[in-house]
């Protein structure tokens, strides 16, 4: 027989008598303590109470003879000695708030340019960047106290008015107060037919627009400022001259807009009046047109030269021929 399967057999037969004596178990006894002896208790009689003595009362002691004792001299009293009085305590000052900062008082508005009482602008109309005569347009501007009127008449001339009829016409009423014009009621009329009619209502009190076509009115919030197509060139013209960007709300009677004017600058242009300082906005749309704008700086800042670039590139213009006013 191998080692290997002695060893084999010698660990079954140990773990099989392992498994024995856990079945059975192991008796396995265990030392007991020696038993402890009885307690013997024996009674015995009390010991006699001895009597107690008698206690004698105690003898008189004599009286003491009283012997009056010396007088003691009376010390002076102590001097207290002076301490400065305490300075007297100064009541908590509260600190009060100061005062809010008054706020500064509005700037007074811009001075206007003063303008005559009535005033014609003759325009020639061009039409492409080769200057092709189209047409005429005449602006005249009136104002009686604080109230003003503008009327635009455009007209096509040569051969052009063979294929449009009739004036484009624009008016524009209001009233001339510190910061410009205020425009109270503005109408544009197409042609010859009455349903090509926008118009403007200006609420100013209610703070409400009315626009768009007599059977088609619109409202919307009035922002102060606001102008219509016709009233803004002269609201410019008052409010010259510039500097930066302008901001203006614009009707011209069929929608409402915003419009940015930029300042672009002066510069020297050739009319028909001859050469004059102008001051050059300009203003670009998101749409793509654009409109520059001329103020002459010796005429009042009036509109001497407008240009249209639509989102085509195509252009049209109006340059003044004369101003006559009174």
């Amino acid at each position: 027989m191998s080692v290997a399967r002695r060893r084999l057999l010698w660990a079954l037969a140990i773990s099989l008598a392992l498994h024995f004596l856990l079945l059975i178990g192991a008796r396995i006894r265990l030392p007991q303590p020696a038993p402890e002896k009885p307690l013997t208790v024996k009674l015995a009689a009390l010991p006699q109470a001895v009597p107690p003595k008698e206690i004698a009362p105690p003898k008189p002691h004599p009286k003491p003879v009283h012997t009056p004792a010396p007088k003691a001299e009376t010390a002076p009293p102590p001097t207290a000695e002076l301490l400065p009085a305490p300075a007297p305590i100064e009541p908590a000052r509260v600190e009060q708030p100061a005062p809010p900062a008054a706020q500064p008082p509005a700037p007074p508005p811009k001075p206007l340019t003063p303008l005559p009482k009535r005033i014609e602008l003759a325009y020639t109309l061009y039409k492409g960047e080769q200057k092709l005569n189209v047409g005429r347009l005449t602006t005249t501007w009136q104002i009686n106290g604080t109230q003003y009127t503008l009327t635009s008449i455009a007209e096509a001339t040569g051969l052009f008015s063979l294929f449009v009829r009739g004036a484009l016409i624009q008016v524009s009423r209001g009233e001339l107060a510190s910061e410009g014009l205020k425009p109270g009621e503005f109408w544009i009329q197409r042609g010859q037919s009455g349903n090509r009619t926008d118009s403007a209502s200006f609420d100013w009190a209610g703070q409400l627009l009315r626009y768009g076509p007599a059977n088609e009115q619109r409202t919307q919030p009035l922002a102060s400022g606001t102008q219509d197509v016709l009233s803004v060139l002269f609201q410019l013209a008052l409010t010259a001259p510039h500097s930066g960007t302008l901001d203006l709300a614009v009707t011209n009677g069929r929608k409402f807009d915003h419009y940015r004017y930029r300042v672009e600058g002066e510069e020297m242009l050739e009319t028909p009046l001859g050469t004059v300082k102008a001051e050059h906005l300009a203003k670009a749309d998101p749409d793509g047109d654009r409109l520059d704008v001329w103020l002459a700086a010796d005429y009042h800042y009036l509109p001497v030269r407008l240009k249209i670039t639509d989102k085509k590139g195509d252009t049209a213009e109006q340059i003044v021929q004369s101003i006559s006013g009174e």
